[in-house]
């Protein structure tokens, strides 16, 4: 097993990795199916800066066959990752159809509602290895590599976020030295949208 970063041949694993590592999220925020929020993370994979850029991902393989991906970017870049995201609403628009963009406004709510990151951290954005290849230890190989990167430009502590729901993922992260630093409990308005909060964790690196 190797870790690179992302190239342009990765991009329907990434974008399919990607959603696998929140499906309910990206369905909730783009008022769309799986095949919608597959095709939106497609289109934003090879425009910079944005949550689904190339620039961000690192891929697992083995023998040439990516098996799972971890995305990544400094917190300090969140803001204008959203803004970029905003300039490209047209595209996502002819994927989704006008219908879901008072959807999307409204939800958009949420994102800000979230725990913000700081300049300091190294966000992980997305985590996902594929259900073949899982229970080999390739989670936990892609959080050791995030921690030589979060040390590599200087940022002191790695972040997450954790469905709170979500308690396998939440005690591997834990076991890795992570710690619950903030939680957003949602109204039970969300569960039809199978969200049910977040913790926000962090571990010094």
């Amino acid at each position: 097993m190797s870790m690179r970063r992302a190239e342009p041949r990765d991009r329907d694993d990434v974008s399919r990795l990607h959603v696998m590592a929140g499906p309910n999220v990206y369905k909730y925020f783009f008022a769309c199916d799986e095949e919608g929020a597959l095709a939106i993370n497609s289109v934003l994979f090879n425009v910079p800066e944005t949550f689904s850029s190339m620039q961000y991902y690192h891929v697992c393989e083995s023998r040439g066959v990516v098996q799972g991906a971890i995305g990544m970017f400094p917190g300090r870049d969140h803001e204008a990752m959203n803004r970029n995201v905003g300039r490209h609403i047209l595209d996502i628009i002819g994927i989704t159809g006008y219908g879901a963009l008072p959807k999307m406004i409204l939800r958009g709510r949420l994102g800000r509602r979230m725990p913000s990151l700081g300049d300091d951290e190294l966000y992980i954005e997305a985590l996902a290895v594929y259900p073949e290849y899982r229970g080999r230890g390739l989670s936990s190989a892609m959080l050791k590599y995030a921690f030589g990167e979060s040390a590599r430009l200087g940022l002191p502590l790695l972040s997450l976020y954790a469905e709170i729901n979500n308690e396998s993922a939440i005690a591997i992260y834990r076991s890795k030295g992570f710690r619950v630093a903030d939680t957003l409990e949602l109204p039970s308005r969300y569960r039809k949208h199978n969200l049910f909060g977040f913790h926000k964790m962090v571990a010094p690196v």
